[in-house]
């Protein structure tokens, strides 16, 4: 969870710098949804999921940080893909279109 507040922080400084005037936001779902959800129960993680996804059905764009892409992540991936959603990498010091 630390290090998805690193990124979901230096993402959003990142977005501002590079939109400036515009409202920007970077939203990690997994900074707070462990506190909401046990990550460990089927139907808890799915709620959570469904969540995710409809957050992620509002966004601009999914910014894919870290190298290692959990099952979770890739998840996201194929729902972004799926729903025209750009792709992003962040590589820890620019945000890079895939």
């Amino acid at each position: 969870m630390a290090a998805a507040e690193r990124y979901e922080a230096e993402v959003g400084k990142l977005m501002a710098a590079d939109f400036p005037g515009e409202q920007v936001y970077a939203y990690a779902p997994h900074t707070s949804l462990p506190n909401e959800l046990d990550d460990s129960d089927p139907a808890s993680r799915e709620a959570a999921m469904a969540f995710d996804f409809e957050v992620l059905r509002h966004c601009s764009g999914l910014v894919i940080c870290g190298p290692v892409i959990s099952a979770g992540m890739q998840q996201e991936i194929e729902f972004a893909k799926e729903n025209e959603i750009p792709l992003y990498r962040f590589d820890g010091g620019q945000i890079e279109f895939m």
